[in-house]
């Protein structure tokens, strides 16, 4: 029996990259550096493409130059989605972010979420269900922040 769950396990992970399912060709990373007020750190989006090869999810992981930035850009985040909270409206929801931080390294999922509420434009910013094309036009389109994708 047991040789049969491997054999199936095995089977389906070989299925899953014969598909390109969950593998790495269904992903579109951006990446840029950044300096502002003397303050340095580089950025990643990875967007997460589903079989149409359009945005279902993406995480965006930022990387200071010294753990105090990182500290501080952690607070203020902190505080924007506590302020967001507390300003929400009777039966509004809030969108729930997952932000961790790890040393220097800031990484929020479900980023769509998250640029929607930092902004307030949610039209403007929504990237689920953009194409790969469009989702890498919309990055490297802003000409103050440098993105590359690939």
């Amino acid at each position: 029996m047991k040789k049969f769950y491997v054999g199936a396990v095995a089977s389906v992970c070989g299925l899953l990259l014969l598909t390109g399912c969950g593998g790495s060709g269904n992903k579109v990373t951006c990446t840029a550096s950044f300096e502002e007020d003397g303050h340095k750190y580089s950025g990643e989006v990875v967007a997460e493409l589903d079989s149409n090869d359009k945005v279902k999810d993406a995480t965006i992981s930022m990387t200071f130059e010294n753990s105090d930035d990182a500290d501080q850009f952690y607070s203020i985040i902190q505080r924007i989605l506590g302020m967001a909270e507390s300003f929400a409206e009777e039966g509004q929801e809030v969108p729930k972010i997952d932000i961790k931080k790890d040393g220097k390294k800031i990484i929020i999922n479900n980023y769509a979420e998250f640029a929607k509420l930092n902004s307030g434009e949610e039209d403007e910013v929504n990237i689920i269900g953009m194409t790969k094309d469009e989702f890498i036009k919309q990055l490297e389109s802003d000409e103050e922040e440098k993105w590359s994708c690939k």
